[in-house]
C-alpha cells in the first residue's frame, strides 16, 4: 500500500492503482472529461483508429501540416555549387 494525501486526508492506494481510481474508490470526486474505467481494458480496434484518422479535425490538421511543409519547401534555395565546371 502507498500513502497518498488528498485534500489533507491520508489515503492508501493499492500497488499500480491510478490516482483517478483511488479518488473514485474513496468516494471523493474530481471533474474529468476523457476517462472511463472500462476504456482502459479495451484493445485499440483498427476500425476505430481509422475512423478517428479520417475525422474532420484530423483532416484539417493534416491539411495544415501539408500547407506548412509546402510553404517551407518553396522558400528553400538550391545550394550554390562553387566548384568550377569542366
Amino acid at each position: 500500500m502507498i500513502k497518498v494525501i488528498i485534500d489533507g486526508v491520508v489515503q492508501r492506494a493499492r500497488q499500480e492503482e491510478l490516482l483517478v481510481d483511488l479518488i473514485s474508490r474513496t468516494g471523493m470526486t474530481i471533474p474529468h472529461v476523457c476517462y472511463h474505467p472500462a476504456e482502459r481494458e479495451k484493445p485499440v480496434h483498427l476500425f476505430g483508429l481509422l475512423r478517428r484518422l479520417i475525422s474532420k479535425d484530423s483532416l484539417r490538421t493534416l491539411a495544415a501540416a501539408i500547407d506548412f511543409i509546402q510553404g517551407f519547401g518553396r522558400n528553400l534555395q538550391p545550394e550554390k555549387n562553387t566548384a568550377p565546371h569542366n
